[in-house]
């Protein structure tokens, strides 16, 4: 049984409501569901009784949820111990940890470079990378709040109360225009920029990591019916299919910088919403050196781009 689904039957406990207490655990009501069926398996007893929308601890359920209560407070007792002790292996080893939770596209383009660099000048700092959706990375740093999240996506899509409500802090450092990918021989090859409405005609490649790609081709369904001819996560297909002119598709300039695509023109999409990249961290756990100054050097990585962009 993990710890963290102690907390999860406290926090139902005292809301009464699976909704409400995602909401405050901010996790998905599925997920928070999911963690007390399988804590109801573990014990062999029903915690909850169901009615409808409300729900009920059973009285063995009451038991349990003050033992849990007793439990945790044993449990950041144990790591407040930890965190003040700072002569031990285990330390210092977690001090050289750097927990990434990351978006697809930053593990495919900034992180690679990035952590090369970083581990010359550092060649013990240890790295765990997960890629994650962002609501999944927000879930995640709510239980290990040691890690750092790396966000990418689409401006109208961030929404700051997700961040607050779950007492996190994202701070962007890098944002740029989208941009639509065509063949060097497409009519639009030569515009400045171009308008969405005049996009929706054509056939789109969709390179499917993550959800960007997606929500901007949602971005043409007022003009007419999305066409889709494509939806890989291959790089290499994706190139193609636009550079021979079965499709267009969609980038950024961050992008850019790594693909440096030769065999397809990139112009701007007006009035879209900016990528935006940043990272998000928990406001009441303190990042150790190692973290501390790995996300010094990112910004200063980012900002060298943001020169040659």
């Amino acid at each position: 049984m993990r710890i963290d689904h102690l907390r999860y039957i406290t926090i139902v406990a005292e809301t009464g409501s699976i909704s409400h207490a995602a909401e405050r655990l901010y996790i998905t009501q599925q997920g928070l569901s999911q963690a007390i069926r399988q804590m109801e398996r573990e014990l062999g007893v029903s915690l909850l009784n169901r009615t409808g929308n409300k729900i009920h601890l059973t009285q063995v359920g009451k038991r349990i949820v003050e033992k849990a209560k007793e439990l945790l407070v044993t449990y950041d007792e144990l790591i407040d111990i930890a965190k003040t002790t700072g002569d031990n292996f285990f330390h210092t080893k977690s001090s050289k940890r750097i927990t990434l939770l990351t978006t697809p596209f930053l593990s495919g383009t900034l992180l690679p470079d990035m952590i090369c660099r970083f581990s010359q000048k550092h060649p013990n700092a240890n790295f765990v990378i997960n890629e994650k959706l962002p609501q999944e990375i927000i879930e995640e740093i709510c239980e290990d709040r040691n890690a750092i999240g790396l966000f990418s996506g689409l401006s109208d899509r961030l929404n700051h109360k997700d961040f607050s409500n779950a007492n996190l802090t994202f701070q962007p450092f890098f944002e740029c225009e989208q941009l639509v990918c065509v063949t060097k021989s497409s009519p639009l090859a030569n515009r400045k920029s171009v308008k969405p409405s005049e996009l929706a005609k054509y056939p789109l490649a969709l390179y499917d990591v993550g959800q960007n790609a997606s929500q901007l081709s949602e971005l043409l369904k007022p003009f007419g019916e999305v066409k889709v001819m494509l939806r890989t996560g291959n790089s290499k297909l994706y190139r193609e299919t636009i550079a021979s002119g079965l499709a267009i598709g969609f980038s950024n300039s961050f992008a850019e910088y790594f693909e440096k695509r030769n065999s397809v023109v990139t112009i701007p999409i007006e009035n879209t919403p900016k990528f935006i990249l940043g990272w998000v961290y928990c406001k009441d756990t303190p990042r150790n050196e190692m973290q501390s100054e790995f996300i010094d050097q990112l910004i200063q990585y980012v900002n060298r781009i943001r020169v040659s962009a």
